[in-house]
């Protein structure tokens, strides 16, 4: 697999084609609209300046946070915890960064499951869905049977 995937990635095909990394920062959560380049990040992000400095770290991925692993002990120590944990525990962000990401993607895990099964969740927007109770209501008819 590595030598096909060398053969068919282009690593810089986003940036031959003018687009750039970037960010963005939603108004209820950070006070305003704001799109961010990761170029221009740490000048106009609505955050604290030990945040913007931890997110441009994190964006720019040049640091090795686990040094003293092997590739494969680094792939199993990572798929044993969440990404919000690793920006925590292993990369130590400042906790307005974690508001970037708040529940590590699940929403979009629960948006695919009521596109599936409407009658898990209530709601019809992606902002209601991050606090909707999942599950079974009362008088609902059970979505799955056992055999």
């Amino acid at each position: 697999m590595p030598a096909l995937a060398r053969k068919v990635e282009h690593r810089r095909f986003y940036a031959s084609i003018g687009l750039r990394q970037a960010a963005f920062f939603d108004r209820e959560t950070f006070g305003a609209d704001h799109l961010a380049v990761v170029a221009k990040l740490l000048a106009h992000a609505p955050l604290s300046l030990q945040a913007r400095l931890d997110m441009a770290r994190i964006l720019e991925g040049a640091i090795d946070y686990l040094p003293g692993l092997a590739g494969e002990q680094k792939k199993d120590r990572l798929s044993r915890i969440s990404y919000r944990d690793f920006l925590r525990d292993v990369a130590k962000v400042d906790p307005a960064v974690l508001a970037y990401d708040p529940d590590g993607n699940a929403t979009i895990a629960r948006l695919l499951v009521r596109s599936l099964i409407p009658a898990s969740m209530p709601g019809t927007s992606a902002a209601d869905v991050v606090t909707a109770h999942a599950g079974r209501q009362a008088g609902q008819r059970r979505l799955c049977t056992r055999r």
